[in-house]
């Protein structure tokens, strides 16, 4: 760890805090300022980037630093932590750390009293995304296809580029028109078509056409019959379908997904229930010591399968491939999975 002591000086302030578009009255009026934590440097996704300190409304600098970032990660590096003389804190350099809800902790000493924490908070750009829309989308006359922008359903792209995904609640929707809206409201997807007979899974390519500008956005298809269960028993909570969307190529692909509760601490597979007013999974059982991870029931044999697990790289508590989550206490357990703000995946897990 690098020991330096830095001055702050007005100056240095107002270069630094153009990231925060911090004007020069927003700087304290005492223009020399000593910093315990004199530079932050954090690599994330492959890419260096340096904290900045924020200020106070009073003008003083904050216990908060700033890492403006392209694409956020759980995961990250430090490539630099510098401290002014006699100061010493919790992290090294070349220290692989996790920061928990985008924050990082620093916890500052001057040998063996800690004087105060400090925190690294990761600012980003909120991912991209497209709306969905269908034709019961109503406004408070009644009219169809209406777009709430205050709540609307979203997919969106956890990797920043053209693949986006999300989870649709189609339980009172059925047979209706289908499609998506981009972000800058000026372009419907859709298509004239739908499978007959129905299918639980189905890919289509999406044609575009440009929007009236009105709050309603009708598409033409695709429909399908939205509460397809094939007479599969295992399917408990139909009208729920995962939405793929490749951008490059325009493919959609819509998957109805039954999820359940899958690992060792189940010791089989149970189905959860869907509340279509919260929008959440929720299953209430026994489970043994041992770990357990999410995973869709197919309503048909061949459809796509998907799983959930704890992926602390990746935004939100939740990804594809993830780790099982740990059961450390049997008993009896309430488990509710949501899965309704793409890609902010999470889950809770309460022993009753």
């Amino acid at each position: 760890m690098k020991l330096v002591k830095i001055i702050y000086t007005a100056t240095f302030l107002a270069s630094c805090f153009l990231v925060s578009s911090c004007n020069d009255h927003d700087l304290p009026k005492n223009p020399v300022l000593t910093m315990p934590v004199t530079s932050v440097v954090v690599e994330v996704n492959g890419e260096n980037y340096t904290a900045v300190p924020s200020l106070t409304e009073e003008g003083a600098i904050s216990d908060v630093f700033t890492l403006l970032v392209k694409i956020p990660s759980a995961n990250a590096r430090i490539v630099d932590i510098s401290l002014a003389d006699g100061y010493y804190c919790n992290l090294s350099d070349g220290d692989e750390v996790v920061f928990e809800d985008f924050r990082l902790p620093i916890i500052v000493n001057q040998g063996n009293t800690e004087i105060g924490k400090y925190w690294v908070e990761m600012v980003f750009n909120p991912p991209p995304f497209f709306y969905f829309v269908k034709t019961s989308d109503r406004d408070s006359e009644g009219a169809r296809y209406f777009l709430d922008l205050d709540a609307p359903t979203t997919i969106a792209s956890g990797t920043y580029d053209n693949f986006f995904e999300g989870e649709v609640d189609l339980t009172a929707s059925n047979w209706d028109n289908v499609g998506l809206v981009s972000s800058d409201l000026t372009t419907i997807y859709n298509l004239a078509a739908g499978p007959w007979p129905a299918l639980s899974h189905y890919d289509w390519v999406a044609e575009t056409k440009a929007a009236k500008g009105d709050g309603f956005y009708p598409t033409d298809g695709p429909w399908n019959d939205w509460l397809i269960t094939n007479n599969n028993t295992a399917i408990v909570s139909p009208g729920v379908w995962r939405v793929i969307f490749d951008s490059s190529t325009n493919l959609v692909s819509m998957t109805m997904t039954q999820w359940a509760i899958a690992g060792s601490a189940s010791g089989a597979l149970v189905a959860m229930a869907y509340d279509s007013t919260t929008k959440t999974w929720h299953a209430e059982l026994d489970l043994k010591v041992g770990s357990f991870y999410f995973e869709t029931i197919p309503v048909t044999f061949g459809d796509p399968r998907f799983n959930l697990g704890i992926k602390t790289g990746i935004l939100g508590q939740l990804g594809s491939d993830g780790d099982e989550i740990a059961v450390d206490e049997a008993g009896k357990y309430e488990v509710t999975l949501s899965l309704s703000n793409p890609p902010y995946y999470t889950y809770s897990l309460n022993k009753k």
